[in-house]
């Protein structure tokens, strides 16, 4: 009977210290560098994670595109219509973008005004570091959109851009942790 008891309060113990941890699961991953494209003027640089972090708002959407992909390449009006929505809710956008035509596409689109300029940068990822950091956070259709505070801390998961239902809750949670 005493093993049993012993048994159970050690058990409990170790459960009341898992609790306070956080898992890695629950932050998203930067990779250590980056190029960011800035659209107004088509010119890159190199970033790092130090660089990128500090540019961050309060809350901060990370998403993940394919510019390979022309119907994704169209997803940035979208961005562009939620980044003015949330305009003075402190909110970054951060498209991370990934490509298998070494960015060929989205360059030309932007440089020909196919595509508008954006009001934030685009930060691409020649080798698909982000997504692969973040495995862990892909959805069925391998999308990967976030939500997260000053610590990178995830909050939301999943895209608003097509889903009314979760652009509520994004609007909702931002609103109320101002």
């Amino acid at each position: 009977m005493k093993n049993l008891v012993f048994y159970i309060f050690i058990c409990l113990i170790v459960s009341c210290a898992n609790d306070n941890k956080s898992s890695e699961e629950d932050y998203i991953r930067i990779p250590d560098t980056l190029v960011v494209y800035n659209t107004m003027n088509s010119t890159d640089s190199m970033a790092s994670k130090s660089d990128i972090i500090s540019k961050l708002e309060s809350f901060t959407i990370f998403t993940s595109i394919n510019v390979s992909c022309a119907t994704c390449l169209f997803e940035f009006d979208k961005w562009r219509a939620i980044g003015k929505g949330f305009k003075d809710n402190t909110v970054s956008i951060v498209p991370i973008c990934h490509s298998k035509d070494n960015f060929e596409m989205l360059k030309y689109l932007l440089e020909s005004g196919d595509i508008k300029p954006l009001d934030f940068p685009l930060y691409l990822d020649d080798k698909n570091k982000f997504t692969e950091l973040n495995k862990h956070l892909l959805d069925e259709n391998h999308g990967l959109t976030v939500l997260v505070d000053t610590d990178n801390k995830i909050l939301l998961k999943g895209s608003p851009i097509d889903d009314q239902t979760l652009m509520k809750k994004y609007t909702k949670l931002i609103n109320t942790q101002k």
